[in-house]
């Protein structure tokens, strides 16, 4: 029962932060150009990245 509960919290977890990275990549390329969406989606990557806590 236990382990059921941590599976759960474990899916839901990689869901909202899949959920989170779209929405930020989506608003960070939203109004951007195009020869700049490179650099925005690359520190949108990088704010995921430590937001998840790599490096």
């Amino acid at each position: 029962m236990i382990t059921d509960t941590w599976a759960i919290v474990a899916v839901a977890l990689v869901a909202i932060i899949s959920a989170a990275a779209v929405l930020i990549a989506g608003i960070a390329v939203k109004g951007t150009s195009g020869r700049d969406r490179v650099r925005t989606l690359h520190a949108a990557a990088a704010l995921v990245r430590a937001i998840r806590g790599r490096n």
